[in-house]
C-alpha cells in the first residue's frame, strides 16, 4: 500500500526495440518519490544483444528443455529491468505486467494507484527487421502448478524477479515456501527480520499485483532436513529457482523420481545487481544498512 508521499508510475516497455525503453526505465527509477513502477511489456521480446543495454553484469535466465525460446526472450527483458532496479534503487517496487497475462495499456492505465499517465518511448533507433515469412515464435511455455521458496525478508529486486517469473510462468496455482521464524533465527541482524506472517503477506500481495487471478498458497518451511511440498506434491509441474539454488532443484527432482513422482521443469532465474567481486544483492545488506552497521 502506497502512502500519500509516494508515487506509482507506469511505462510501456517496447520489447521489439528495448534499448530506448531501458533508458526510459532508468530515468523513471530515479524520478522523485517513485516507489512503485508498473512496466507493461508489449511486443515480441527480441534477444538481439545489440538492442539491449550491455553495461550490466547480471546473469540472464535459462530454462529447462520444456521451455521455449520465447520464454527466455521475455524473461531476458524482465531480468534486464530488474538489474537496473537492483543497481540504482533495490527496494523499488517494480511490477512487470506482460501481455501474456492479459495486460493491455488500457488495463494498466486503469490501475487505481497509478498516479501518472503511462510513459511511452518514441524509438530513436529502428527496431530489428522482422521476417514476416518465417513461422510465428512458439508460445510462452507455462505450467499449471508451480512452486518456489525463500525467506523474502525486505523484498528487493532479486526477490521480486524470482516472484515475478513464477507469477508469469504459473497459469493456475503457485505454491511459495517461506522460511518460518525459527529457521531464520541465526541470520545476521535477526532482530530486524520481518516476522513470518508479514513476509507471507508481502509475497502474496506482490504476486497478485503481477498476476491478479493466480491462486497463491504460502506454506511454512520449518525444518531444513524435512521434505517440502516441492519434494512431495505429485500435482506440481515446475519449480522456479535462482542461479545459486539450481542444485537444490536437482536434488528435489532426484527425490521425486525415487518416490514415484514426475520431475519438475526447472526455471532458472538470473542474478541481478551483482557488484565487483561477485557480491550479490541481499536482505542482509539491507538489514545492516537499516541497523547502522550476506545472506538473502
Amino acid at each position: 500500500m502506497l502512502t500519500t508521499n509516494m508515487v506509482a508510475r507506469g511505462m510501456v516497455f517496447n520489447t521489439d526495440n528495448p534499448a530506448p525503453s531501458m533508458r526510459l526505465l532508468e530515468q523513471m527509477v530515479t524520478a522523485d518519490r517513485t516507489s512503485r513502477l508498473y512496466v507493461h511489456y508489449a511486443g515480441d521480446c527480441v534477444s538481439d544483444k545489440q538492442h539491449i543495454q550491455q553495461n550490466s553484469p547480471c546473469t540472464l535466465p535459462t530454462t529447462s528443455p520444456g521451455h521455449t525460446a520465447s520464454t527466455a526472450r521475455l524473461l531476458e527483458c524482465v531480468t534486464r529491468s530488474f538489474d537496473t532496479i537492483a543497481r540504482t534503487a533495490p527496494q523499488l517496487d517494480l511490477v512487470p505486467l506482460p501481455t501474456v497475462l492479459g495486460w493491455t495499456m488500457h488495463t494498466v492505465q486503469a490501475l487505481p494507484d497509478l498516479t501518472t499517465p503511462l510513459h511511452e518511448t518514441p524509438p530513436d533507433t529502428p527496431p530489428p527487421e522482422v521476417d514476416n515469412t518465417s513461422a510465428a515464435p512458439p508460445p510462452l511455455a507455462r505450467y499449471q502448478h508451480v512452486v518456489l521458496g525463500g525467506t523474502f525478508d525486505r523484498l528487493h529486486a532479486g526477490h521480486r524477479l524470482l516472484l515475478a517469473v513464477a507469477a508469469i510462468t504459473a497459469t493456475s496455482k503457485l505454491w511459495v515456501g517461506v522460511t518460518d521464524d525459527a529457521m531464520v533465527a541465526n541470520k545476521k541482524r535477526r532482530e530486524l527480520l520481518q516476522p513470518y506472517a508479514a513476509r507471507c503477506v508481502g509475497v502474496e500481495e506482490y504476486i497478485h499485483a503481477v498476476h491478479p487471478g493466480l491462486q497463491v498458497h504460502t506454506v511454512a518451511l520449518c525444518d531444513p532436513a524435512a521434505p517440502t511440498p516441492a519434494h512431495e506434491m505429485p500435482s506440481l509441474h515446475a519449480i522456479v529457482v535462482s542461479h545459486e539454488t539450481v542444485q537444490g532443484a536437482e536434488d528435489i527432482n532426484t527425490y521425486r523420481t525415487e518416490h514415484g513422482n514426475a520431475p519438475l521443469a526447472v526455471v532458472e532465474v538470473g542474478l541481478v545487481g551483482m557488484r565487483a567481486g561477485g557480491q550479490k544483492l541481499s536482505s542482509t545488506q539491507l538489514r545492516e544498512a537499516e541497523g547502522g552497521g550476506s545472506d538473502g
